[in-house]
């Protein structure tokens, strides 16, 4: 059986400080994060499992590629607007290459 790319990728305990820091930033004005994803299927992966494993805060994902040619600061609020994004949810940035 081929290994998992998720787990290949991000070992137990980088998984860990990343939900220690979504867990410690809850509720804050702003908090940013990078983590950097190789490819399309990890990132659906590692979006599914933080779905599962954490509930709340809420994962707004949106794609930088879907915004291409706008005026960020314009497009942004509406793209979260458009998913119903509430205050303490989490902004997923996806596609910045």
């Amino acid at each position: 059986m081929s290994p998992d790319p998720l787990s290949t990728q991000y070992d137990d305990e980088a998984r860990t400080v990343l939900l220690r820091y979504l867990r410690l930033a809850e509720g804050t004005s702003f908090q940013a994060a990078a983590v950097e994803v190789p490819t399309p299927v990890v990132r659906e992966q590692l979006m599914a499992w933080l779905r599962a494993t954490l509930p709340t805060p809420r994962l707004i994902v949106v794609s930088l590629a879907s915004l291409r040619g706008q005026v960020l600061a314009e497009a942004l609020p509406a793209a979260l607007a458009a998913q119903g994004a509430a205050p303490g949810d989490v902004l997923v940035l996806t596609e910045l290459e």
